[in-house]
């Protein structure tokens, strides 16, 4: 049994024989295990083998008009077009500014229109570009402000210090003791895995889950895993750090997301 995080456990050996035999798989499961399952093995190998995968985020009844979700797709392939080729990523959030290198890193763009055998997203209408940088790169500090997917709600800000692509925290709040606690036992969860950035126009609101990294803007850290999307650190869990707003600069060339639509 693979250890998921302190309540959670799925047999990964059963999931990769059986879900490349589906041509569709739909997973309907808590936060914690959409992020484990989404950069797992499993996963990977299914897509692999052609099955299309989905993740339902939120209830089939918010589904917007069809016509939205794919002007949200469009964005997002936008956006991912953009970082395709990308060397180093400047983003900002509060008075903080980390820096990133991308080279030969491709960009991943998740949507909700998962119609091609092999593609995987989140439905009903999520919307993020993710990418895994340079494991060794990250320098500089990131504030969190919305939640850390798969630990909970913040009372108050929490401040990552990245050295070399290690983690380094500065302040003390409940998750962020809860984070450290995990760090601990947990190799490979300091690394900086992954860097996502939101584009769905319609998340207006944050409401500490899941689907808020979707919100236009927005950008989320990946701490742990990211072999399954393109990088090289392994890790027996994968958390998502997010921010409610960010700065963005390609090669120093500033993004504006609100022109992504």
């Amino acid at each position: 049994m693979r250890r998921l995080d302190e309540h959670l456990y799925v047999d990964g050996d059963t999931l990769r024989g059986v879900l490349p035999s589906y041509e569709v798989v739909i997973f309907c499961v808590s936060d914690a295990l959409t992020l484990s399952l989404g950069h797992s093995d499993a996963r990977l190998q299914a897509c692999r083998s052609g099955s299309r995968v989905a993740f339902l985020t939120q209830p089939l009844e918010s589904t917007p008009p069809p016509g939205e979700i794919f002007k949200v797709a469009k964005a997002t392939n936008t956006l991912r077009d953009r970082l395709r080729g990308a060397r180093k990523l400047a983003i900002n959030t509060a008075s903080s500014e980390l820096v990133v290198d991308v080279s030969g890193r491709d960009p991943l763009a998740l949507t909700s229109l998962v119609t091609r055998p092999g593609a995987w997203g989140a439905v009903p209408d999520y919307a993020e570009v993710a990418l895994a940088p340079i494991e060794s790169s990250p320098n500089g500090s990131f504030v969190v402000d919305a939640c850390v997917v798969g630990l909970g709600a913040l009372k108050e800000r929490l401040t990552l210090f990245f050295e070399n692509g290690r983690l380094k925290l500065e302040g003390s709040n409940l998750v962020g003791e809860s984070l450290s606690r995990m760090m601990a036992r947990e190799p490979g969860l300091n690394v900086l895995s992954e860097v996502g950035f939101g584009t769905n126009r319609m998340r207006r609101e944050f409401r500490r889950e899941f689907d808020d990294k979707k919100a236009l803007g927005s950008a989320h850290l990946g701490l742990g895993d990211n072999h399954t999307i393109g990088g090289v650190n392994r890790s027996s869990l994968h958390l998502d750090c997010l921010a409610k707003m960010c700065g963005l600069r390609v090669d120093g060339v500033p993004i504006d997301f609100q022109s992504l639509h």
